[in-house]
């Protein structure tokens, strides 16, 4: 099995990817902040490892069912607040992460059920995409 990002053509990059250099050091950042990042990336990469090294498959810890979706998340507690969702599916011998992004951890507002549909209905046409079209991908480093 490979592991891979998905890749939109019309981003010009993989969006997994995209969300994920945010979190890279900056020269500006204070040490203590980039500590932190540090830690968070590496805590992100273990658990996409893991579940690789699983097959993908939900252990219901690290990796989960999506309700009316065909993929799954990998979640990643950010703060006390936040919650980093990481979407993937298994796809001809490949594991592929297709999008990521943070939700709320408590939430009641309508608004924030959009947002967090909208998000998951982008991962699920990102999983189309790339079913019809299995070289849109890049290498996970």
């Amino acid at each position: 099995m490979e592991l891979v990002y998905y890749f939109d053509k019309e981003l010009g990059e993989s969006p997994v990817n995209k969300y994920l250099s945010q979190y890279l050091k900056k020269e500006r950042d204070l040490p203590k902040i980039k500590k932190r990042k540090e830690k968070l990336l590496a805590d992100i990469d273990a658990k996409i490892r893991y579940v690789f090294g699983n097959g993908g498959k939900v252990d219901g810890r690290i990796s989960f069912p999506m309700r009316k979706y065909k993929y799954f998340k990998i979640k990643h507690r950010k703060n006390e607040e936040l919650v980093i969702r990481i979407c993937y599916f298994c796809h001809n011998n490949k594991l592929v992460l297709l999008s990521a992004f943070e939700k709320p951890d408590n939430y009641d507002k309508e608004s924030e059920e959009r947002a967090i549909r909208k998000e998951l209905d982008i991962a699920d046409n990102y999983r189309t995409n790339f079913i019809s079209n299995p070289k849109l991908y890049e290498e996970y480093k």
